[in-house]
């Protein structure tokens, strides 16, 4: 009877006012029940608990996805960028994956917009959340060429990536240079845009990414970014293996 006592406990707190009670009966509802779930953190988003914000938009997004309801979208994606504001960094991942819906028309969207994406994206690596940076470590580690054909065919995160990459590559030139036909005959330093990968890798490996893990250890085998340590790069690739 222990989770039913602690459920009533978190029930009586709710229901006297005490948020953070509600969001942690929602939780134990997110499975059992998802309706009362979702109540139950919309009353502690109202009353300004970012964190419920957060597990809202969460199930809202989910039921979206799959029932394709536009109006519930938006409303999943208004909780997710208030928790994301007040710095819950897995919001700011949630938001950045909402905004690639395939319910969503972005058909209207501007470069502005998906360099706002771009932020959303770093915003939540900056602030520890994995997923994002593994996210933006694929971005930065993929072959300019198939980076470029991406682009080309309408991937317009990947156009942002790539314009990031390029100002990283190119850092040691001017705007003016960079504007001109001689960047076609100056040669772009990578190491940059390694060093900002093998920091992003870093953190969703620190999260048990494993592939994140494979990708620092080829980084950390060959030295891109940062120290060479071959070594240290087998530890991580028999770690990685281990795990599967």
């Amino acid at each position: 009877y222990a989770c039913e006592n602690r459920d009533r406990i978190y029930l009586r707190a709710c229901e006297s006012g005490a948020l953070p009670a509600c969001h942690n009966l929602a939780l134990t509802r997110e499975e059992k029940d998802p309706k009362l779930a979702i109540q139950l953190y919309g009353h502690a988003c109202e009353g300004g608990q970012a964190t419920s914000c957060n597990h809202l938009g969460g199930l809202l997004f989910m039921k979206a996805e799959s029932s394709g309801d536009t109006g519930l979208l938006n409303e999943a994606e208004s909780r997710l960028r208030v928790a994301c504001e007040q710095n819950i960094y897995e919001a700011c991942t949630r938001q950045a994956t909402l905004l690639r819906s395939r319910w969503l028309d972005r058909s209207q969207w501007k470069e502005k917009d998906w360099r706002g994406l771009w932020d959303l994206l770093n915003r939540a690596c900056d602030g520890g959340e994995p997923f994002a940076c593994f996210e933006l470590s694929q971005l930065n580690l993929m072959h300019p060429q198939t980076a470029t054909a991406r682009c080309r065919e309408g991937d317009n995160l990947m156009c942002v990536a790539l314009q990031v990459r390029q100002k990283l590559a190119f850092k040691n030139h001017n705007e003016g240079q960079l504007n001109s036909m001689n960047m076609l005959y100056r040669q772009p330093d990578f190491q940059p845009v390694f060093t900002q990968a093998r920091g992003q890798l870093a953190v969703a490996c620190s999260a048990s990414i494993q592939l994140a893990c494979i990708n620092l250890a080829w980084m950390t085998w060959r030295g891109d970014g940062g120290v060479k340590d071959q070594g240290r790069a087998m530890q991580m690739m028999q770690v990685a293996c281990d795990k599967g």
